[in-house]
C-alpha cells in the first residue's frame, strides 16, 4: 500500500469511527422520548438497538482477531474466514425482520400482512442462502440486492399511502415519514455502492475510499434524521 493509500485508509477508518459514534446520538434521543413511544416506535427503536449491537459485534471481532491473532488463526483457517462477510447475515435478518415488522404495523390491511409475509420469507431465504447456496465466505449478490430493494420499496410504498391519506398533522411532524426518507436514501446509495465497490477496490483504491467516505457521511446524516424522527415522537399521538 502506497503512502497515499495508507492516508486514505486511515481517513476511512476515522470516518467509520465517527459513523459508529453517531448511532448513539440516535439511541440517546430515542431514550429521552421513550415515554411517547407506541408499538411502531418501539419496533424501530429495536431496529436501532440491533444496528448498534451488530456493529459492535463486528468491531469486537476485528479487535479480538487483531489482539489475539494466535488464538483465532486456527479457527479462521479451518472455516476459511478472511474477513467479516460471515457476520453479514445479522444485518440481513435485522433489515428483513425488523423493518418488515415496523412497516407491517403501519400499513393498512392487506398490505401490512403482505409485507410481513414477504419479510419472513426473505429472512428464511437469506438463511438458506447463507448456509447452503452462497455461503458465509463472500457477501454474495442475491441477498444484498434483495435487502437493498426491500428496504427501499417498502418505505416508498408506505410514503405513497401516507401522502394519500387524510393526516391530522403535517407530514413533516410524523416520525415515520423521516424514518422512511432516511432508509430510502441510505439504502439506495448503499445498493449503488455495492455494485461497484469490489471492482473499485481492486482497480482504484483511492476512489473506493472517497466513495466509501461519501457513503459514511450519508449514513451519519441518516442517523441524525433518525434522531430527529424520534424527537418528533411527541406528535405521534395526534397521528391516527
Amino acid at each position: 500500500m502506497t503512502p497515499q493509500e495508507e492516508y486514505y485508509n486511515e481517513l476511512l477508518t476515522q470516518f467509520g469511527q465517527i459513523t459508529t459514534a453517531t448511532m448513539f446520538i440516535t439511541f440517546i434521543v430515542a431514550l429521552f422520548n421513550v415515554k411517547y413511544f407506541n408499538k411502531p416506535l418501539w419496533i424501530f427503536f429495536g431496529y436501532i438497538v440491533a444496528t448498534i449491537l451488530s456493529n459492535a459485534i463486528e468491531q469486537l471481532f476485528i479487535w479480538s482477531v487483531n489482539t489475539h491473532t494466535d488464538f483465532w488463526l486456527p479457527y479462521l483457517r479451518k472455516f476459511g474466514i478472511g474477513d467479516t462477510h460471515f457476520l453479514g447475515i445479522i444485518s440481513t435478518l435485522k433489515n428483513f425482520l425488523l423493518i418488515g415488522w415496523f412497516y407491517a404495523t403501519l400499513l393498512e390491511k392487506p398490505f401490512g400482512k403482505y409485507v410481513q409475509y414477504v419479510s419472513i420469507f426473505l429472512a428464511f431465504m437469506s438463511v438458506i442462502d447463507y448456509i447452503w447456496i452462497t455461503g458465509y465466505h463472500v457477501a454474495g449478490v442475491l441477498m444484498p440486492t434483495l435487502t437493498g430493494f426491500f428496504t427501499m420499496i417498502v418505505p416508498m410504498l408506505y410514503l405513497w399511502f401516507l401522502y394519500h391519506r387524510d393526516n391530522k398533522i403535517s407530514l413533516y411532524k410524523i416520525p415515520y415519514f423521516w424514518f422512511s426518507i432516511a432508509l430510502i436514501v441510505a439504502h439506495l446509495l448503499g445498493l449503488l455502492f455495492y455494485f461497484v465497490s469490489e471492482k473499485l477496490y481492486q482497480t482504484n483504491f483511492i476512489l473506493f475510499v472517497k466513495i466509501s467516505i461519501v457513503r459514511n457521511i450519508v449514513t451519519i446524516l441518516r442517523h441524525f434524521v433518525f434522531a430527529y424522527g424520534f424527537w418528533l415522537s411527541r406528535y405521534v399521538r395526534f397521528f391516527k
